[in-house]
């Protein structure tokens, strides 16, 4: 019995030895590159895919970019008049309801907070702009 467990194990290391050696053989001169993949658009008169279709004057205004300054209110709604100024320039926009400002529509304004309603790749949300207190400089007499 015992002699037959040495010769199975005897064996089975036979069979094992050459695929072992083989193993080490193949990682032993193999040298592991990584390239990082390269892409070369040409043109050939045909535009560039990755840039965008809207450039930004036929986007308009973006809500991000708007800073509510002032209100004209009144309670009749067509009579209020919301100033808005694009951040980064000095551009003011006077607004009504229901006036549209590139993306953007004016449907509410109140004494504090206009509310405009944005449309973006065709979903549509609703966000609001509130009027900030000037800082007050100075003491008061």
């Amino acid at each position: 019995m015992l002699n037959r467990l040495t010769l199975g194990g005897a064996l089975l290391l036979a069979l094992a030895a050459p695929a072992i050696a083989a193993e080490a053989q193949d990682t032993v001169g193999t040298e592991i590159v990584y390239r990082r993949e390269i892409f070369d658009y040409q043109r050939g008169g045909r535009p560039d895919p990755f840039r965008s279709l809207l450039g930004s004057v036929e986007m308009g205004v973006r809500f991000e970019d708007l800073a509510l300054r002032g209100i004209v209110y009144h309670s009749d709604p067509r009579e209020s008049v919301a100033i808005l100024v694009e951040t980064g320039s000095n551009r003011r926009i006077r607004a009504r309801v229901g006036e549209r400002i590139g993306g953007l529509t004016v449907v509410g304004i109140h004494p504090r907070r206009v509310d405009v309603m944005i449309e973006e790749l065709g979903v549509a949300r609703r966000e609001s702009l509130q009027l900030r207190a000037e800082p007050t400089t100075g003491t008061e007499s």
